[in-house]
């Protein structure tokens, strides 16, 4: 068969009247007559003479059918009333088809496929063309049986080999035009349905625009192979071996790049073949089929294993605009769906009426084996995310200069592996090992350029893993995060919140409208009994992360906030729709510090010690939320640096305004009397009174909702406030509470119910010791108690009735209630005082200047050895060496050395038993000295200054030796000297 041209015209009009006279045609050949039935049962009762037809021999080298087919160009012209829609054109179509005994081969070739775009408007004309010598070529050969009987062993038998090659095709998407495709595809059933079941795989180049603009976004799929061979596993049992077959799937070079397709443009102006959004990737798929599965269980159904190697999008703020207009202008371009079908009658006498339902074949009972239809690990080396800034004087080709970078996101050794079971049953796992965000910005001077990253890059754990487990009863899903590096700078996220604000499409002002809006008066309820299928968990583990809140980068002493913490999250939904949450943070803990601190850093001051809160809800589908949170123990520390800190990092979070009232511009009156839109101008006094009815301010209460409970308890929270200069601060004001409230009703009448104690205590800078200046109560064995109560009341009506001679005053809206049943006492003193006005100057004036990071923070207890002699030193368990944890109690000290002692962490019970006065005058602090060769002193109490002298005796020495112990208070803290009770020091010099 040999075609040298054939035009067709797809008319739109044409083809539903030639199904109408189809339809017409089928439904009147469709009735019988009875002289037909009488002679189809005659034919039928006819005795079929034999079949004389020659089959040909396996093997023989006869051709039993030849058929060649060459189509020489082939051009179809769709279009309808209004205008023409698509122009294609096909050439160089040649086809092949050999029938010889069992075996079939089939061969096509196709050299040249053009669509156009017939639209007038567009700039794009070729929305699908060919680069390259042909379309595809493609090959078949068919063996039936071949792998039968005594083939079933021979793997180079196979019963189809196909070798299918594709060109490059390059697709110019206009969402406009495939619409417009579309609605003509509409206009007849059966072509829909053809065309829903049709798929395509062939493009090799896609290219993504919009009708109006030479901007454009190309993908170039590269080079796709596929092969696949077989092989065979003994089968330990069996007398046949199991078939395996192994196919290999590999993409290369794939490339998406941003380009403009005006061949007319200059390229040092934008135009040329662009920049690459995304670097070459190679991906390599490695599929084992066993096609033994009924039988040989050892090897999973399909398994996969996929490699992907580095892949990196450098994406700046242009391409991102143009990827947005993409997806708003291109996509919106076809505008909503309209019914334009101009002959619904003819499409309805189209088919046989609806589907029948395919009966449902059904299984047994019988329990089967729970086997892995599919195994998959995909491994990828690294994915990247290069952010550039905006350059409007840079061609197109100069946007991703290095000096124009932002910052870099970067996804280390991601490897995804999961399971598929035959009783629905899902398995995956995805195991991040490194996560990084660098600031790559250019012209500034920065200490550290590591925004995310980890806090041990060395380690070979993995920083995030994911896991989610499903089964025909639950599913499960677990996420573990540890040792997270993250810095809070403000002004790189600022740079990146602009990178993408700026990169929004601007949506146009929409006119004003002269019409009053409706009024909504009922809303939908939400449904609230829709209940879960199936029981699902969530779990959430983060270990040792570390948040660091800095306001400049530009200085390594910069004053910085670090915020480390431990927190388990758990939440369960039940079959039935109920939840339960539970979250518990441990170990919270911020410390102000320098920026870059070493190891052995000491400008560290402890802002927060470590606590723990427990947080806990409840809910039950048309039952009342409940919940509580409960917090072990609250220990802040507030002086002049730290708020200085903390008012630095927040002014630098502020979008500072530059805005002067004194010098704004005046406004312009000189179109006064001009003649303006009614509509566009706020003529206030024409507005239109709003009103309601009686019936709208009455609201049925939910009383699924009604019982809501809250509960908060605080059972030890301390505030101290000291001034200073840096991390060198003294103490001068503590305040030790406990707080236990509950809310009720919240969504309806809120109820608040508190109860606070209180104990304010100053310090005495010369003895070094606290004194009360808010004292306990019921003879120092509780706090101050103060209790706090509000109640929301219903509205009632104040309206007086008529006859009554009395007016009753309704129930207030709010009523809050403070009351104690206790004697606050505060003692007033000099030194009381003076603390306070120095408390007030540090604060005012500490807060808004500089401090020298040199300062660092003393520790509350200093240890000299002046003795001449080592000491062996043991502590009390509310003491510890500073430096990191893990050095025991006892502490050798070799002479003229030092030994800084801080507090340790001090159990709640005590702590919220014992007030500060209580903690200082009791057993808590204290030490335990051994003189090199002498007895031992036990349980000094360190909590006062003073000299005391204690005895002590030698192995050998019948005679007691005095020690001098001389506590002194400097700066706040207490230094503990170990001497002789008489000391001779000279003063010569040599």
């Amino acid at each position: 068969v040999v075609f040298s041209s054939l035009d067709l015209m797809l008319h739109s009009e044409a083809l539903l009247s030639a199904i109408d006279f189809l339809s017409a045609t089928l439904s009147s050949g469709r009735k019988s007559s009875p002289e037909r039935d009488i002679r189809m049962k005659t034919d039928d009762k006819t005795p079929s003479a034999k079949s004389t037809t020659l089959v040909s021999p396996a093997g023989s080298d006869i051709i039993d059918l030849k058929v060649t087919m060459t189509l020489g160009a082939f051009n179809v012209l769709v279009c309808d009333q209004s205008c023409d829609m698509a122009h294609i054109k096909i050439q160089g179509l040649n086809g092949s088809l050999l029938m010889q005994g069992p075996q079939t081969h089939i061969s096509a070739r196709l050299k040249d496929f053009i669509v156009l775009n017939v639209d007038p408007n567009s700039f794009h004309k070729k929305a699908i063309s060919i680069v390259g010598d042909e379309v595809f070529s493609f090959s078949l050969s068919l063996t039936p049986n071949a792998t039968e009987g005594p083939g079933y062993a021979d793997t180079s038998k196979t019963d189809g080999r196909l070798k299918l090659s594709v060109g490059c095709i390059q697709m110019v998407y206009l969402h406009k035009f495939i619409m417009s495709l579309l609605k003509f595809s509409n206009n007849f059933q059966t072509a829909k349905a053809a065309l829903s079941a049709a798929t395509a795989q062939a493009a090799a180049q896609a290219a993504l625009s919009n009708s109006s603009s030479q901007h454009a976004l190309v993908m170039d799929l590269g080079l796709i192979t596929v092969g696949n061979s077989f092989s065979l596993m003994p089968a330990d049992g069996c007398p046949l071996p199991a078939v395996l077959e192994k196919m290999e799937v590999q993409l290369t070079q794939l490339k998406l790049s941003r380009t403009c397709l005006d061949p007319d443009s200059d390229p040092a102006a934008g135009g040329g073949p662009g920049i690459e959004l995304l670097e070459p990737v190679n991906l390599q798929l490695m599929v084992r089929r066993n096609l033994s599965v009924t039988w040989y269980k050892k090897m999973v159904a399909v398994e996969v294993d996929g490699d992907l190697k580095p892949m990196k999008v450098e994406l700046s703020q242009e391409d991102l605009k143009v990827l947005l207009r993409i997806l708003t202008e291109n996509l919106g371009e076809a505008g909503g769906p309209e019914n334009t079908d101009p002959r619904p009658e003819a499409v309805g006498q189209l088919g046989a009426g609806p589907p029948a339902t395919e009966p449902v074949a059904e299984t047994g009972g019988e329990d089967q084996e729970d086997l892995e239809n599919l195994r998959f690990n995909l491994n990828i080396e690294s994915l990247g995310l290069v952010l550039y800034s905006n350059d409007p004087k840079q061609p197109l080709a100069l946007q991703h200069q290095q000096e124009l970078r932002l910052g870099e996101l970067a996804l280390h050794q991601l490897r995804v592996s999961g399971r598929i079971r035959s009783s629905d049953g899902l398995e995956v796992t995805a195991v991040l090992s490194g996560c990084t965000l660098d600031d790559l910005r250019t012209g500034m001077e920065r200490a550290s350029s590591r925004m995310v990253g980890r806090r041990d890059e060395d380690s070979a754990e993995a920083m995030i893993d994911v896991t989610y487990r499903q089964s025909a009863a639950e599913r499960e899903v677990v996420f573990v995060l540890q040792r997270l590096y993250l810095c809070a700078s403000v002004e790189f996220l600022m740079a990146v919140a602009d990178f993408f604000l700026q990169a929004l499409p601007q949506t146009p002002n929409t006119a004003t409208s002269n019409r009053l809006p409706l009024r909504q008066t009922a809303k939908p309820r939400a449904d609230t009994n829709t209940a879960s299928p199936v029981r699902t968990r969530l779990r959430a583990v983060v270990l040792d992360p570390e948040v660091v809140f800095v306001a400049s980068l530009m200085k390594a002493d910069a004053p910085a906030l670090v915020a480390s913490f431990q927190c388990d999250f758990s939440m369960q939904l039940e079959e039935d729709g109920r939840q339960d949450m539970r979250a518990n943070l441990r170990e919270l803990r911020v410390l102000a510090c320098p920026f870059i601190r070493d190891q052995e850093d000491a400008a560290v001051t402890t802002v927060l010690r470590p606590c723990s809160v427990a947080l806990e809800t409840k809910t039950v589908p048309n039952q009342p939320l409940s919940g509580c949170v409960t917090v072990e123990e609250v220990v802040l520390k507030i002086s002049p640096f730290i708020l200085n800190t903390v008012m630095t990092i927040t002014a630098a979070m502020t979008t500072r305004r530059h805005v002067d009232d004194d010098g704004s511009a005046p406004q312009e009156v000189g179109d006064l009397w001009s003649v303006r839109n009614i509509y566009g101008c706020n003529f206030w006094f024409l507005g239109v009174d709003s009103f309601s009815e009686a019936t709208e301010s009455l609201r049925d209460l939910d009383q699924g909702r009604q019982g809501e409970s809250f509960s908060a308890e605080v059972k030890v929270f301390q505030v101290t406030l000291e001034s200073g200069f840096g991390h060198r601060t003294v103490p001068l004001l503590l305040a030790e509470s406990s707080f236990s409230g509950s809310a009720k009703n919240w969504s309806s009448l809120l109820q608040l119910r508190a109860d606070m104690t209180l104990e304010v205590n100053y310090f005495n800078e010369i003895h070094a010791v606290w004194e009360p200046l808010i004292e306990r109560v019921d003879e120092g064995r509780r706090r101050w108690t103060l209790e706090l109560e509000m109640k929301n009341n219903p509205l009632q009506d104040r309206s007086p009735v008529h006859g009554d001679d009395f007016v009753i005053l309704p129930e207030p809206r709010l009523a809050v209630s403070v009351s104690s049943k206790d004697i606050l006492n505060v003692t007033v003193s000099q030194k009381s005082l003076s603390v306070l006005q120095n408390l007030a100057k540090a604060f005012s004036e500490g807060a808004s200047s500089s401090f020298d990071p040199s300062l660092k923070e003393k520790a509350p207890f200093t240890l000299n050895n002046s003795l001449g002699i080592p000491l062996m030193v043991q502590h009390s368990p509310s003491l510890r060496p500073r430096g990191p944890p893990g050095q025991g109690k006892l502490q050798e000290l070799p002479v003229d050395q030092s030994l800084d002692l801080e507090l340790s962490m001090i159990r709640t019970s005590s702590r919220g038993k014992l007030s500060a006065l209580q903690r200082q005058e009791s057993s808590l602090f204290s030490l335990s000295i051994v003189p090199s060769g002498f007895s031992e002193i036990s349980n000094i109490a360190v909590d006062k200054p003073g000299r005391r002298l204690y005895n002590v005796r030698g192995p050998s020495l019948q005679e007691a030796v005095s020690v001098l112990l001389q506590i002194d208070a400097a700066d706040g803290n207490k230094v503990i000297t170990v001497r002789s009770p008489l000391q001779v020091r000279s003063s010569v010099i040599p």
